[in-house]
């Protein structure tokens, strides 16, 4: 294929726009934030206060306050974490939404030494805003 026909299928837009690597990175980006136990800023600097809706198997949180007190417990409880990401996949919704399907590896050590090795399924919906991606939903289920 010539370079002027490969610029020909290019759509400049995308040069302006998020894209899926863009979702990917994020991705990527949360959970080795939490691998690295990086202050809870980090984390509710992408969460909007008037929607959020995040569902973990032993947790709800509706709030930054609700995330920031979840958070604290993992940091008081747990000594070190990974997150091995098995699955992903991303499709673009409408209004400039995102969906994200995960299989996570959740592998922690708590401070009274217990070993846990959990697989998770996750649902996300990224709200991008000014080229600034939002986690306004999650729903996660332990595997089976």
């Amino acid at each position: 294929m010539s370079v002027s026909s490969a610029f020909a299928s290019y759509n400049i837009e995308a040069k302006n726009n998020l894209s899926e690597n863009d979702i990917y990175s994020f991705v990527y980006f949360w959970f080795a934030n939490f691998d690295h136990q990086n202050d809870a800023s980090v984390f509710t600097n992408h969460l909007d206060e008037k929607n959020i809706n995040i569902q973990y198997p032993d947790y709800k949180i509706k709030s930054i306050a609700d995330f920031i007190n979840w958070y604290k417990n993992v940091e008081d409880n747990i000594y070190y974490n990974f997150h091995d990401i098995k699955e992903v996949s991303v499709k673009k919704l409408n209004n400039n939404q995102y969906q994200v399907n995960l299989l996570v590896n959740w592998k922690a050590q708590t401070y009274a030494k217990e070993n846990l090795d959990v697989n998770i399924y996750q649902k996300w919906i990224l709200q991008e805003k000014s080229k600034k991606l939002y986690l306004i939903s999650l729903e996660s289920s332990v595997k089976k």
